[in-house]
């Protein structure tokens, strides 16, 4: 329900998120451009390899959810060009126990059937002076996805568990430290492909694509008040693996003509320590400021090969000069990302209705890369090495003003930026792989891409109306985007981020709330992006004026909520949502691109609420709408992600 937020199922279960447009790349995302954090830690991955794709971490016992868009680069750093997300659990309580437990069913449209278990258990220890609080979930959810070829049925079901732990402790009346551990892992059987050649919700694979994704986030925070402000000092391990396979027997195709088949088998690690200090002051008074030191060191690793399934049969001589025979390509791919970072913001209130907030962030960020790669795809061994330093300092502006009648104008300028990375050179060194770089004008695979930012020029405005049973907001925007990273995909079958040019948004957003009477809520919400290159792109076949991939022009959102009258004694509840995107396309030329169409969601929640317990009835995609979120066509294979089927269930909850 939030203009300008996009989320977009990359196949293989996870999700790319996109803000106000800043993207450039259908799908999965290797350098995100909307950074995702949990409570105060960053769970995206930026300047690596690999890794599509943030983190998905289920939403069991959450505070609050923040979407901060435009680019928040003082306060949160690189990769938050597009803005950030921040994901709040609740934390533990030392006032009260509490507990509670969850049990869901539901059944999927062209699929099977799911369930789920929740709980929390919060417990106080030290007469109140310090809480635990443990949170568990496992989640067995349905696929509808069949694969004809080797007549497996819901290959992408999906289980998913997990759970947090976190303590907290007051070691004086102003000092508190809090620790928490984090641990979800999530598997499936299959992707979400469903290919183009077969009805739809089927796919044809001649090999299984199993894929993994596990991670842990340790976290310890301490905070600290005084007379002046606060302190709050944040340390953090996360350490993460995805393994993937995928069936690239086209690919294989490609070159010989042969039955076997071959599977691209993926190991991709992230280790990354990060530690934070900010302090700052009381918001009360005519200055307000915020300073911090922000220190990262991150190595993610990229396994790669292509074992095939008799193809050693019939090319073993040629395979085997090369290498390996049955496998005709590994590579390895690893690097480090080092980065120091100060960032501050001082506030001036000049009036009692004017202020003004300047914000700064200097940044150094040190990254290397060593990539070996061997095999007949690879043209035999070869390696390939190299280091890059960045450095800069990210500012932002805004001046808010606040009306007598209280009406609040604002208006912002900030600088959003995110670093280069590394490609992994899979399969480069095949001939036609060579002559198309050199139609590209590549001397030779490009290893590396360059950094891009952007600037961000806001004005908005937000009022409380009918004594604050109405909220009314509106926001238009221009971004100027220089350097833009964009994925290429050659004819040959492989893919590399390179820096495509300049592009333009220019957007709107507005949001409505209002509670129309006792019985009736309601929310509404849209957004316009105008995303487009401010320049030709040659080596995408685009000019001036082509629409940025997968950007939905227009997106729309409506949330009604219902108190009903009660059913012997029990109150109950209806909510209905609605949420309408626009169409896209999958590439920037209007000679290459392929149409992604417009599509409306609906879901439905029925809800009895008695003193410690709930029963909710719900249906998901209610109309089952097919939303295409993403489309690949070329010899890897031509297929499309979509949203789920219709789903419909029941959630019941006790509280203890």
């Amino acid at each position: 329900s939030v203009p300008g937020l996009n989320f977009t199922d990359v196949g293989l279960g996870g999700e790319s998120h996109t803000i106000r447009g800043v993207t450039t790349i259908q799908g999965s995302e290797i350098n995100p451009a909307t950074s995702i954090y949990l409570d105060d830690v960053p769970i995206t991955h930026a300047g690596g390899v690999g890794l599509p794709y943030s983190p998905n971490p289920l939403l069991v016992d959450i505070e609050r959810i923040e979407v901060l868009r435009g680019p928040q680069g003082t306060l949160f750093g690189a990769s938050s060009m597009g803005g950030a997300v921040r994901i709040i659990p609740a934390a533990p309580d030392d006032s009260a126990s509490a507990a509670f437990a969850e049990i869901q069913a539901s059944t999927l449209a062209d699929g099977g059937e799911g369930y789920e278990l929740r709980g929390m258990l919060n417990e106080p220890f030290d007469a109140g002076r310090g809480a635990v609080r443990a949170v568990g979930y496992w989640q067995d959810a349905d696929g509808f996805i069949d694969n004809v070829e080797l007549g497996e049925s819901d290959v992408n079901t999906r289980e998913t568990h997990g759970g947090r732990l976190a303590a907290s402790y007051r070691l004086a009346d102003r000092v508190g430290v809090i620790g928490k551990l984090t641990y979800q892992r999530r598997k499936s059987d299959g992707s979400d492909a469903d290919d183009m050649a077969v009805p739809d919700r089927h796919q044809s694979r001649y090999v299984s694509e199993p894929n993994r994704d596990s991670w842990t986030l340790f976290n310890l925070v301490i905070n600290a008040g005084f007379d002046w402000g606060e302190f709050v000092s944040s340390s953090a391990y996360y350490d993460r693996t995805i393994d993937t396979r995928l069936d690239t027997s086209d690919f294989l195709g490609f070159f010989f003509d042969t039955a076997a088949t071959m599977t691209a088998v993926n190991e991709e690690t992230a280790r990354e320590l990060t530690q934070e200090f900010r302090v700052f002051s009381p918001l009360e008074g005519r200055f307000h400021w915020l300073a911090g030191l922000f220190l990262q060191d991150q190595a993610s690793g990229l396994d790669q090969k292509f074992p095939t399934a008799g193809l050693e049969e019939e090319n073993r001589e040629i395979a085997a000069l090369f290498g390996s025979a049955d496998v005709l390509y590994m590579g390895w791919t690893d690097t480090d990302l080092e980065q120091v970072a100060v960032f501050g913001e001082l506030g001036y209130r000049a009036t009692e209705n004017l202020e003004f907030v300047l914000g700064a962030r200097w940044f150094d960020i040190d990254r290397n890369y060593d990539s070996r790669a061997t095999g007949l795809f690879n043209g035999g061994f070869g390696t390939a090495e190299g280091d890059a330093n960045e450095d800069g300092i990210i500012p932002k502006l805004s001046v808010t003003y606040t009306t007598a009648d209280g009406l609040t104008l604002y208006v912002t300028a900030a600088e959003g930026f995110r670093p280069g990375g590394v490609n992994p050179p899979e399969a480069s060194d095949l001939p036609e792989c060579q002559q198309e770089l050199a139609n590209l004008g590549y001397d030779g695979f490009p290893i590396e891409y360059d950094s891009d930012s952007l600037w961000s020029y806001e004005l908005g405005a937000r009022k409380t109306l009918a004594d604050g049973r109405v909220w009314v907001s509106g926001t238009v925007y221009r971004i100027d985007w220089s350097d833009m990273q964009s994925s290429q995909l050659l004819d040959c079958g492989i893919g590399f981020l390179e820096n495509a040019g300049s592009v333009v948004n220019d957007g709107f957003e507005f949001e409505f709330s209002a509670n129309a009477a006792d019985w009736l809520k309601f929310d509404i919400g849209a957004s316009y992006i105008d995303a487009r290159l401010d320049e030709d792109a040659p080596n995408f076949n685009a000019v001036k004026g082509d629409r940025v991939p997968a950007v939905p022009r227009f997106a729309a959102s409506l949330g009604l909520n219902f108190v009903l009258p009660p059913i012997a004694g029990i109150d109950d509840r209806l909510r209905l949502d609605y949420r309408y995107v626009g169409s896209s396309y999958t590439d920037f030329s209007q000679d290459w691109r392929l149409p992604m169409p417009s599509y409306e969601i609906t879901n439905v929640r029925y809800s009895l609420l008695g003193d410690r317990w709930s029963a909710t009835l719900f249906v998901e995609n209610a109309f089952d709408e097919r939303g295409i979120a993403t489309i690949s066509d070329s010899i890897l294979g031509s297929w499309e992600t979509t949203i789920a089927p219709r789903r419909v269930g029941l959630l019941l909850r006790r509280d203890f």
